[in-house]
């Protein structure tokens, strides 16, 4: 059986939604993978409004950008980034290692971005 494609479609736009409610990115320096459940990442020092979300359903794609000031967060190494639904206390949605760790200066501003993609495959035929 293969699956039509508006079908295949569909399922990628709901999977996608449910990153609708995303507004903030937590920062860590804690190198450990984190639990679903968590409400917080393992040595987050930071959480902030996400500068941009923005979702593409023609690709089925979530971008997610927040900026760390140059008055924020100096002296701290950022290992770890997780999106959450609010300012705190809820539930971690997604988080990722970084490939590269980042000390933070006070003249350095960092903007980290995330990209997600949703993709559900026809493994039917």
């Amino acid at each position: 059986m293969v699956l039509n494609q508006e079908i295949v479609d569909s399922i990628n736009n709901s999977a996608l939604d449910e990153f609708d409610v995303i507004s903030h990115m937590g920062f860590s320096d804690d190198g450990s993978n984190e639990l679903a459940s968590s409400d917080v990442l393992a040595g987050e020092f930071l959480r902030k409004a996400l500068s941009v979300s923005s979702k593409d359903t023609a690709f089925f794609t979530y971008e997610f950008d927040a900026l760390i000031g140059l008055t924020e967060a100096n002296g701290e190494t950022l290992q770890k980034l997780g999106v959450f639904t609010d300012l705190s206390g809820d539930t971690l949605k997604l988080s990722r290692l970084l490939e590269v760790v980042v000390a933070k200066t006070a003249d350095r501003e960092i903007n980290v971005g995330y990209k997600l993609t949703v993709e559900v495959l026809d493994q039917t035929g």
